[in-house]
C-alpha cells in the first residue's frame, strides 16, 4: 500500500493504483508523431474554420481591465460569475454579439 493510499485509507481504493492505470491509458493514446499527426485547416479543410451555424456578428474590440476572464459557454461560464457576485464583483457576459453588465 503506498503512503498516500495509507492517509486516505478510508477512500476504500489505492489513489497511486488509480493513476498508475490513467497513466497507463494515457501512454497508450501518445503517438510518436506528436503534433504532426493533426492536418492543418487550409486547402481542402479550410472550410472547417467557419461555423455553419453561426451568423459572423461585426462589433467594435471591448478594451477593458478584468481581473478574471472566462472564455467558452460551458457550465463553468454559468457558475463561475455566481460565486464572483456572492463577494460583490461585478461581471460581464458577451453571448453572441450581445453584451451586458450584471
Amino acid at each position: 500500500m503506498s503512503k498516500l493510499a495509507k492517509e486516505y485509507s478510508n477512500l476504500g481504493f489505492d489513489p497511486e493504483e488509480i493513476r498508475a492505470k490513467y497513466q497507463a491509458e494515457r501512454d497508450k493514446r501518445l503517438r510518436v508523431d506528436g503534433n504532426e499527426q493533426y492536418v492543418e485547416i487550409k486547402d481542402e479543410f479550410a472550410h472547417y474554420s467557419e461555423d455553419p451555424y453561426v451568423e459572423r456578428i461585426e462589433r467594435d474590440a471591448i478594451d477593458t481591465e478584468a481581473e478574471v476572464v472566462i472564455i467558452g459557454g460551458g457550465f463553468g461560464l454559468w457558475v463561475t460569475p455566481e460565486g464572483g457576485l456572492q463577494f460583490g464583483n461585478r461581471y460581464v457576459k458577451l453571448k453572441a454579439g450581445t453584451l451586458s453588465f450584471e
